[in-house]
């Protein structure tokens, strides 16, 4: 009997390690300006961004993010999380950085109703240099 019991626990395991990175494969990391976890983009769910302990901030529209309460708030440019000025607030790249990984997410909490959205403003020139505000304060701009 325990010599059919191990290659079970051991497929059982196999199959929830699996299962698990399945459930999150649409799910993109947001780094901050230090290298740490700070929210990420549910894509699966209409590009929703939730702040790291599950709370869900602002939305995806085209390549503009939208806070609930439809406020512009900036824009996805490929890896890049850009504020209205053109300063970076987060990345879903490393950029080459240290990173620090290994936080567990919190539940995602119920979706806010959508309000209508602001038209973005002009798109200013891109930066390389780091917004002063923090990817979680960009994000929460719209409360």
């Amino acid at each position: 009997m325990k010599r059919f019991l191990r290659p079970l626990c051991t497929f059982s395991a196999f199959i929830s390690i699996l299962l698990s990175q399945i459930a999150f494969a649409s799910e993109v990391t947001i780094f901050n300006r230090v290298g740490e976890e700070a929210a990420y983009i549910d894509a699966d769910n209409g590009g929703i961004f939730y702040l790291w302990e599950g709370k869900p901030v602002a939305y995806l529209s085209g390549d503009s993010i939208y806070a609930f309460n439809g406020r512009h708030l900036g824009w996805l440019e490929g890896t890049v999380i850009r504020d209205n000025n053109g300063y970076v607030v987060g990345s879903s790249d490393a950029l080459g950085m240290t990173t620090f990984v290994g936080r567990i997410k919190g539940i995602k909490d119920s979706l806010p109703i959508k309000s209508p959205k602001q038209l973005p403003p002009h798109r200013e020139e891109r930066s390389s240099t780091w917004s002063e505000m923090s990817i979680e304060e960009f994000l929460l701009q719209g409360k």
